[in-house]
């Protein structure tokens, strides 16, 4: 049972937000892209967020919603432990479906938001490994194009800045601003070959917007 009264409440609104971007901020960047930390974050600030946001449609909300739900169903997957990674899994769904519930839609409306969403990710194939192997021969690290590495470069540039301000005030144009240079290098990103480097790309650009999203509240 999902208790959305407590983020009607400013102030714990903002404890929590400073909780989490503390946890972002200071903790181990493996602990950063932990699933059960993505889902706490999850219930406690991004998906209220979205529920009260006034400038989304309900099915725009959805949308964003599953969104997040698939990106964190991805890092499930690399849970070792098969009943860890079961109970995950569903924390995810039951938190989705309960927010989800709330909006009132049909199951053919719901389906219809998720499938649109899954057209828009369906281009982001599963990444090979850094190294190619070809049978017989030893394995050659797979060079990266200049191009992705500028790419690295600067969406590092951006979290930095996002770390950077997470305590200072920024207006909301700035913060615009920076979620356009995001959309911007993602899709010179989607130009350029498969790689590792640009799937570790593609987590750093999703956790600079779920950082930009705390902010935006």
């Amino acid at each position: 049972m999902i208790c959305c009264e407590a983020y009607k409440n400013k102030k714990n609104k903002n404890f929590k937000k400073a909780e989490f971007l503390n946890i972002y901020m200071h903790e181990d960047r493996i602990a950063i892209f932990d699933p059960r930390i993505r889902i706490n974050v999850l219930e406690e600030l991004i998906y209220p967020s979205i529920f009260y946001s006034t400038w989304r449609t309900e099915k725009e909300k959805i949308r964003a919603m599953y969104r997040h739900k698939i990106r964190i169903g991805k890092s499930i997957e690399r849970v070792g432990d098969a009943e860890e990674k079961e109970k995950l899994y569903g924390s995810l769904d039951e938190l989705y479906l309960n927010y989800v519930a709330l909006f009132g839609f049909s199951s053919v409306e719901v389906k219809k938001c998720e499938t649109e969403v899954e057209e828009e990710v369906r281009e982001i194939r599963t990444y090979p490994p850094a190294y190619a192997h070809v049978s017989g021969e030893s394995q050659e690290e797979v060079p990266v194009p200049a191009s992705t590495k500028w790419i690295k470069a600067r969406v590092e540039m951006l979290l930095a800045q996002v770390f950077k301000i997470s305590y200072a005030h920024m207006a909301q144009s700035g913060l615009t601003t920076l979620e356009s240079d995001l959309s911007s290098l993602e899709r010179k990103l989607f130009e350029e070959p498969d790689s590792q480097v640009k799937a570790g790309i593609i987590e750093e650009i999703e956790k600079a917007r779920e950082l930009l999203l705390l902010l935006s509240e």
